[in-house]
């Protein structure tokens, strides 16, 4: 009996280990069944940075969130440290820091000076060509963008898409144009290049930003129409510069400036010259442009009142026209015809009929046969 007591006291002895690590293993752990309270936290952040921009507190707060789950070692905590690294990463690089790889270590920024570094950020996506990044920001990153410009102005990227002058119309037209006009009176050659190319691709007269909200609407970009207006003069860029102040005009700026240049240049010897006002009047608004085309008709250049003719032809509202009944330029004549067969006879007034006698009066046959 007492050799029997001995073994089954050994056999306890030996099975206890065993036993109480069993018991152990089989212990649910509370830590690896928490993590609802992280995942909420990551949500926040992830809330912060997207709808509030708040990326330095977003930083900080990842620091410790990664801080906590590394001192976790089941699976599900491994895999949401991992995205927390992930965010914490675009967020860094957001800030302007330099982001080696995936596997760069959390840095603690629980000590950082907070403060509003989007400007920065910008800055430093501009330096490694992150468009995407600064496309996101939106109008938030006009102020980078403007710093961008005015510390080298000259600045003339391969692409427009990397200019930081592009960028800047393209996401926050009111700041680019107030940066224009306070570069009204810088000139250089890659600058005059660098705004006539940046205006053509982001075409800020195309939005509503610029223009106000009342009726009739009124074009509020003073500084991108002064400079246009400045360059339509320049020996390099001026045909685009018309160009493009023909569109701003035909979207609703009044400029003044533009009607002279038009009116200058219908009777300009520079065929280019000429070509690029035939351009803008082929697209422009009739209305703003009437005064000056019919105004062109009775100049004594048949090319001046022929170029008129074939777009007033197109305006029956304008009877200008119909006083050219008798032009010494035959194309002239030509389209008072055509004028008076779009119009209908039904809907002739007491200047269509005198205007077919004159016609019939003139000695060309084939006017003539057309009346």
């Amino acid at each position: 009996m007492k050799l029997v007591s001995i073994v089954a006291a050994s056999l306890l002895a030996l099975c206890a280990p065993f036993a109480a690590q069993q018991a152990k293993n089989t212990e649910p752990s509370t830590q690896e069944t928490s993590l609802a309270a992280e995942r909420r936290e990551l949500a926040e952040i992830q809330l912060l940075v997207s709808a509030e921009r708040k990326f330095t507190d977003a930083k900080e707060l990842l620091g410790k969130l990664a801080e906590s789950l590394s001192a976790r070692t089941d699976a599900e905590a491994k895999s949401l440290l991992d995205q927390v690294k992930k965010l914490d990463r675009s967020v860094r690089r957001a800030l302007g820091e330099t982001v080696a790889d995936e596997n760069s270590i959390l840095v603690n920024v629980t000590t950082r000076e907070k403060g509003d570094t989007v400007d920065e950020a910008v800055l430093a996506a501009l330096s490694r060509r992150d468009m995407k990044f600064i496309g996101e920001l939106g109008s938030r990153a006009g102020p980078g963008l403007a710093t961008a410009v005015r510390e080298d102005p000259d600045a003339l990227p391969g692409e427009f898409s990397d200019d930081a002058l592009f960028l800047l119309l393209q996401l926050d037209p009111r700041r680019g144009d107030e940066l224009l006009r306070e570069m009204l009176e810088h000139d250089s050659f890659f600058w005059r290049k660098r705004v006539v190319r940046a205006l053509s691709e982001a075409s800020p007269w195309q939005g509503a930003s610029l223009f106000s909200t009342d009726r009739p609407r009124r074009w509020l970009g003073a500084g991108i129409q002064q400079t246009l207006e400045k360059y339509v003069e320049d020996a390099d860029v001026g045909r685009e510069a018309l160009r493009q102040l023909g569109l701003l005009s035909s979207a609703g700026a009044d400029s003044a400036v533009l009607l002279a240049k038009i009116a200058e240049g219908m009777r300009s010897a520079d065929s280019l010259q000429r070509r690029a006002v035939q351009d803008v009047l082929g697209f422009h608004r009739f209305e703003p442009m009437r005064p000056v085309l019919e105004a062109a008709l009775e100049d004594e250049d048949p090319s001046v009142r022929l170029t008129a003719a074939r777009i007033l032809v197109n305006h029956p509202d304008s009877r200008a026209l119909l006083a050219h009944a008798t032009d010494a330029e035959p194309e002239v004549r030509k389209l008072v015809a055509k004028l008076l067969r779009d119009l209908g006879q039904s809907n002739w007034r007491e200047e269509e009929p005198d205007a077919l006698a004159r016609l019939l009066a003139v000695e060309d046959d084939g006017i003539r046969g057309q009346a």
